[in-house]
């Protein structure tokens, strides 16, 4: 949603038929493959009517009894606004959408490096491969840009700047800063 200037928490999720097929199988046969708390998040309006198994799920509420159905409206909003910046995008011509895209990924890579450092390191030069998915992106050209963050390390008498590279749980932590206001209050 980021990459085309869509509102956020107005995400989706793909899945090849294939994938479908299987999960709307396992559904059918009984098996509990599908979180109950997923119901929370999304109901089977969000949902194409070629998986009906999964739609009857999100229907009932994932077997959750205080469930009522709920139409997330805000979702649906989110949507028709994101859904406008997607289609323009796809009106431009495949060869200035790679051009531009093989830039924003050289150029926020350079960003990174120049100003990053120390405390910022990306992983991978160049746009990533993606093997045989590749077509299936923007101008055939990935547009993730992946880095690590580091931080000071606790002091234990060497010279600094000793760093660490912040794991999992720090860079969830940091994204919820990143989100939160810095406002005198």
């Amino acid at each position: 949603s980021k990459f085309f200037a869509a509102p956020p928490f107005c995400g989706a999720v793909v899945l090849p038929r294939e994938l479908a097929l299987e999960l709307e199988g396992h559904l059918a046969a009984g098996g509990g493959a599908v979180p109950c708390g997923l119901a929370r998040y999304i109901t089977r309006f969000e949902v194409p009517h070629t998986m009906p198994q999964l739609r009857r799920f999100l229907q009932c509420g994932g077997g959750q009894k205080d469930f009522e159905e709920w139409l997330n409206v805000g979702l649906h909003l989110r949507w028709q606004v994101g859904l406008r910046g997607l289609e323009e995008y796809h009106k431009l011509p495949a060869p200035l959408v790679e051009q531009f895209t093989r830039y924003w990924v050289s150029r926020l890579q350079r960003l990174v490096a120049r100003y990053g450092s120390p405390w910022m390191q990306v992983l991978q030069e160049g746009p990533c491969d993606l093997g045989e998915g590749s077509e299936k992106m923007p101008g055939g050209v990935c547009s993730i840009v992946s880095f690590c963050v580091f931080v000071p390390a606790e002091a234990d008498g060497q010279e600094w700047p000793r760093l660490r590279q912040l794991g999992f749980d720090d860079m969830k932590e940091l994204h919820r800063l990143l989100g939160t206001p810095l406002v005198d209050r």
